[in-house]
């Protein structure tokens, strides 16, 4: 089971990134390093925390996809990807 709700990437300290829940409060997800050897390419720690910041947003669009019980339109399956593409690429949807 995962956090529930939308998670935010926000800057953290040290040049990295950390995501977030921030409705009430701040719940931790996970801390995007800036000075890893691992990711040595700029500009990847920000684009990395909102990638995982769009996980809420990205299962969901595929529970619903996938929800033989319930199906839904294709236009509601589009705006769904639509929002997750979005999140996953730090605009506003």
């Amino acid at each position: 089971m995962h956090t529930k709700g939308e998670w935010k990437a926000e800057i953290g300290y040290e040049d990295s990134y950390i995501v977030c829940k921030s409705k009430q409060g701040i719940t931790g997800i996970a801390t995007v390093h800036k000075k890893n050897p691992m990711n040595p390419v700029s500009g990847t720690t920000e684009a990395n925390a909102h990638l995982i910041a769009a996980a809420p947003a990205m299962y969901e669009a595929l529970k619903a996809i996938a929800d033989s019980s319930s199906p839904i339109s294709p236009k509601k399956a589009h705006e769904m990807a639509e929002k997750a593409l979005a999140l996953a690429e730090g605009r506003t949807p």
